[in-house]
């Protein structure tokens, strides 16, 4: 028989859209966190870019000291006043303009 057990959420450094459990400090919540589609944007996996004005831009922490993101090189871990939250990391030198067509 199922046991009712609590969500526990463990971290920091996260954007999560909805939810009724109580996150961790330094969780962004409620917030659409203006993500591309999955897509090709280089490296051996597809990932979602963060569209312009997303919320988790320079807003996360790279405590496991990655110096890549996870499309690999030349694509630094962070650029930018701090570590953007996710896989994909914007290069600051890179972004020229987004519409942000497929946000929230």
């Amino acid at each position: 028989m199922p046991t009712n057990k609590p969500i526990t959420f463990d971290g920091s450094g996260n954007l999560v859209r909805a939810t009724s459990a109580a996150m961790p400090m330094g969780t962004i919540t409620g917030a659409c966190p203006l993500l591309g589609p999955l897509r090709n944007n280089g490296g051996t996996t597809q990932t979602r870019a963060l569209l312009s004005h997303s919320p988790a831009i320079d807003a996360g922490n790279n405590t496991t000291l990655l110096t890549h993101d996870q499309r690999g090189a030349p694509n630094v871990r962070t650029s930018g006043a701090m570590t953007d939250i996710g896989a994909y990391e914007v290069q600051q030198e890179d972004v020229l303009f987004n519409g942000g067509f497929e946000g929230c």
